[in-house]
């Protein structure tokens, strides 16, 4: 997602000694860009890169690899001016909208719209990489627009179509353009960056029906809930909460705060908590001795038959062979 970055390592001289002025968005080095460069930028708590392709005067292609938890977001962009459209390659990155409206991408998930995020990109996993397509439209020359139109793609349109749109579950066909460029690693010829990315806004601008997630956006309060109960109900998964007593202790329907639940993770709140107690029983079977009937109990299962069938399920080994597989790991790793 967009930020701001440190004047550094992109060959833009630095004028100014005031720290608070060595900040810029990212707009400022777009005119500049070649083919692509680099942006790397250490954080309170982590660190950001980001590939930036030149794709026409005005078209940029980014690639971000996100290790943080926050990354303020791009300052500057209007609605009239800038359209982004964004791919979840790994990890989620959460987002407030004007209105104090809430939304966010996950794995395989794409946003596009006009819409300007306000404050902050907020990633939970402090882990997220992704595309963004810019297109910029102060920057847009007559070069531009003639290869555009070779394509059939009027940048026009795609504002009109996708103004104040996001989108939630990836078509089939872009999804395969995506992950094959992501797939080609560092060293893509330009040439085929280029083409990849016309391919996914011609995509944009001849499909006439795009999946679109109903009653995605949540304001801060309703997303703020969900990340409490999930707070609740992962801080010992020995137990099993209700999520009833939950929202009652927080003055909503059950419905309303699963369905909370829902929008935040992606999920449903049983495949959750499954997710969560499998990932904690193989945790505890790589790094302790408990028997698989403690580890069992402190996955919140007291059948141990039931919970190796839903770990073979999830992780495709019974317990124990995942145990045995995780410790010749760890003595071949030696």
């Amino acid at each position: 997602m967009s930020c701001l970055l440190e004047k550094k390592e992109i060959g833009i001289e630095m004028k100014k000694d005031d720290l608070a002025q060595n900040y810029f968005s990212i707009q400022d080095i777009l005119a500049k860009l070649q083919d692509s460069t680099v942006l790397r930028q250490e954080m309170p708590d982590g660190s950001l890169e980001m590939t930036i392709y030149h794709i026409l005067p005005g078209i940029y292609l980014v690639l971000n690899n996100v290790h943080t938890a926050s990354v303020p977001c791009m300052s500057g962009s209007t609605n009239d001016t800038i359209l982004t459209v964004n791919y979840c390659l790994e990890g989620r990155c959460e987002f407030q909208l004007p209105g104090n409206n809430y939304s966010y991408v996950d794995q395989h998930m794409s946003s596009i719209g006009t819409l300007c995020v306000q404050d902050s990109f907020y990633y939970p996993s402090a882990y997220y990489l992704g595309y963004e397509i810019y297109l910029y439209y102060p920057l847009f020359t007559q070069e531009t627009r003639q290869i555009l139109q070779l394509f059939s793609i009027d940048p026009e349109f795609l504002f009109s179509k996708y103004r104040n749109i996001f989108l939630a579950s990836t078509p089939a066909p872009l999804t395969r353009i995506w992950e094959d460029l992501y797939a080609a690693g560092d060293n893509t010829p330009i040439g085929k960056v280029r083409l990849q990315t016309l391919r996914i806004l011609q995509y944009l601008t001849e499909e006439t029906f795009i999946p679109q997630v109903r009653n995605m956006f949540l304001t801060k309060t309703q997303a703020d809930l969900a990340k409490r109960l999930e707070e609740i109900l992962t801080e010992n998964l020995s137990e099993h909460r209700s999520v009833r007593s939950v929202a009652d202790s927080f003055g909503i329907s059950e419905t309303s705060l699963k369905n909370y639940f829902r929008l935040v993770y992606g999920q449903n709140i049983s495949q959750f908590l499954n997710a969560e107690r499998m990932k904690l029983a193989a945790e505890l079977l790589a790094t302790t001795s408990n028997s698989v009937s403690d580890i069992a109990k402190a996955c919140g299962h007291v059948n141990q038959g039931r919970f190796a069938k839903l770990f073979k399920e999830y992780h495709h080994m019974k317990p124990l062979d995942y145990r045995r597989n995780a410790a010749l790991q760890h003595t071949t790793a030696k």
